[in-house]
C-alpha cells in the first residue's frame, strides 16, 4: 500500500512525559527529482495527508505541517528562453497545482493545501552574455528554466 510507505524526511522533537521519553514528529517532507510523474507526486501528497489525518484515542496528531517538493525543467535545451516563456510555464504549473490543492482540500477537509514556486535556475536570453558569432544552439544552451514547487499541507486549525 502506497500510503504505508515511509516519509522521506521527518522532523521530530523529543520530550519527557510521565517519566517516558517521547519522540513526536512535527513535520513531514517528501522530495522528488526533476520532472517526476504526476502520479508519484500525488502519492507523496496522499501519504503526507493521510499521516497528518491519523488520530487515535490518546491524542491529536503531532504532525503540524508537511511539504511535497518537486522540480520541473520547463525549457527545451534547443530553444532560447525568454521571460515570457518562464512566466507562461510557471503560471500554468502554479494554476494546475492550485486546482489540485482545492481538490485535496475536499478529500482531506481537516487540512489546508497550497502551492508555492521557487526559482532553481532561470536564465533568459537577455540575462546571458554570449559572443556575437555564437550560433542559435550555443545561445539556447546558455538559457534555461528549472523551477521548484512545494505543496504545503497544514492542519486547518492552525
Amino acid at each position: 500500500d502506497k500510503l504505508c510507505q515511509k516519509i522521506d524526511i521527518v522532523i521530530a522533537f523529543s520530550h519527557t512525559k510521565n517519566m517516558y521519553k517521547h519522540i513526536e514528529p512535527v513535520v513531514g517532507i517528501e522530495l522528488k527529482g526533476i520532472n517526476q510523474k504526476y502520479q508519484l507526486i500525488n502519492e507523496d501528497v496522499d501519504r503526507l495527508a493521510a499521516a497528518m489525518s491519523n488520530v487515535d484515542n490518546i491524542g491529536k496528531n503531532s504532525i503540524k505541517q508537511s511539504y511535497s517538493i518537486f522540480l520541473r525543467r520547463h525549457d527545451n535545451p534547443k530553444k532560447i528562453v525568454e521571460q515570457k516563456d518562464i512566466d507562461f510555464w510557471t503560471s500554468n504549473e502554479v494554476a494546475k497545482w492550485g486546482d489540485y490543492c482545492i481538490e485535496k482540500k475536499h478529500q482531506f477537509p481537516t487540512l489546508c493545501f497550497e502551492v508555492e514556486k521557487f526559482d532553481i535556475k532561470s536564465k533568459t536570453v537577455s540575462q546571458v552574455q554570449f559572443e556575437p558569432n555564437c550560433d542559435y544552439s550555443e545561445v539556447a544552451d546558455l538559457t534555461g528554466c528549472i523551477y521548484g514547487y512545494m505543496i504545503k499541507i497544514k492542519q486547518a486549525d492552525l
